[in-house]
């Protein structure tokens, strides 16, 4: 894909226009929206069939040359290619009453700000966005609730805690000094812009209604990470082909593991799965005695573990402890 030619921008701040690309040898148009807004666009998924989906542009600069980012493509709520809400027709009911919204079960772009492809100022305004596509929702539905139970989830201040609070701790191996005095206080005013929903909630409420407002959990530095495959291949559980080591990029579907000779292996938020045959593709474990083994093994070397520097006793009492409830809860639920 290559541009040809660009609408007029004259700064960042405009960025929208008509933009002129040729993909496949074939132009195509696309109406670049207001930031606030996206740009809808349809995706050939096969010959026959096409999938309608909403992305933003991001113009990261003018010159010397053009340059701009695509976010993710999300599923048009108005359209989508699977149901995204429950029942499956509200999303376009949403859709219609707000405007389109993201649909992305992480909406806040981290990955686009750990790659380099934005800047945190531009992170922020981002996830500035996705807080108002939530502020709309909440107002929509507000206004024509009249009794009952009203949830409402607001998961940015964790997105901007995650990748800021680094600017904030000069131990943080992140720390930047010099964008630290910008940036130090970005996750209080987010608080602050938090608070301020609370306006809409509150006249609406009466002397009868009990509001609550919590958070599934607090926020501290982060400092180091535990590689959980790296340890799985340190302790003989996981295998990779072509004498890798981990730190290297697994592939695609873990495309480097070595399916078998791998017991054990980690993905999403620290879970560590078994490889079973008959659930997984290339599975080598039987439930039994052999599973037993490789659970065994597992709780005898976390508890052994001295790889944390320095090292955290509460960490590893706390992973040993969650294996073995979830082992026991699946032996009493068999």
């Amino acid at each position: 894909m290559r541009i040809v030619d660009a609408g007029r921008l004259d700064s960042p701040e405009e960025c929208f226009g008509l933009f002129v690309l040729h993909a496949h040898k074939s132009p195509q148009f696309v109406e670049l929206a207001p930031a606030d807004e996206f740009s809808p666009d349809t995706l050939q998924r096969e010959v026959h069939e096409s999938v309608t989906g909403i992305a933003r542009f991001y113009v990261r600069q003018l010159e010397p040359h053009l340059e701009f980012y695509l976010s993710a493509v999300n599923f048009d709520p108005a359209a989508p290619m699977f149901p995204v809400s429950a029942p499956a027709d509200y999303a376009r009911e949403l859709a219609d009453k707000i405007g389109l919204f993201s649909t992305l079960g992480m909406a806040e772009d981290h990955n686009g700000l750990n790659n380099g492809r934005l800047d945190e100022a531009a992170y922020l305004q981002q996830c500035e966005l996705v807080l108002s596509e939530r502020e709309r929702t909440m107002r929509f539905e507000l206004d024509r609730f009249s009794e009952g139970f009203f949830f409402m989830l607001f998961d940015t201040p964790d997105r901007v805690q995650h990748m800021l609070w680094r600017f904030r701790d000069r131990e943080h191996p992140g720390f930047e000094p010099d964008l630290s005095p910008d940036l130090a206080t970005r996750i209080e005013e987010h608080y602050r812009r938090c608070d301020a929903l609370l306006s809409a909630v509150l006249d609406k409420a009466d002397e009868n209604t009990l509001l609550i407002v919590l958070s599934d959990h607090g926020f501290g530095t982060f400092r180091r990470a535990f590689d959980t495959n790296t340890w799985l291949w340190q302790n003989g559980l996981l295998a990779l082909k072509d004498s890798r080591k981990p730190g290297e990029d697994l592939g695609d579907g873990f495309a480097a593991v070595d399916w078998s000779k791998t017991y054990a292996y980690a993905v999403g938020l620290g879970g560590i799965y078994l490889n079973f045959k008959g659930r997984e593709h290339i599975g080598i474990l039987e439930e039994g005695s052999e599973a037993e083994r490789v659970r065994n093994r597992k709780l005898a070397v976390l508890s052994f573990n001295t790889t944390v520097r320095p090292p955290s006793p509460s960490f590893l009492a706390l992973a040993l402890t969650r294996s073995a409830c979830r082992h026991r809860m699946l032996s009493n639920a068999a």
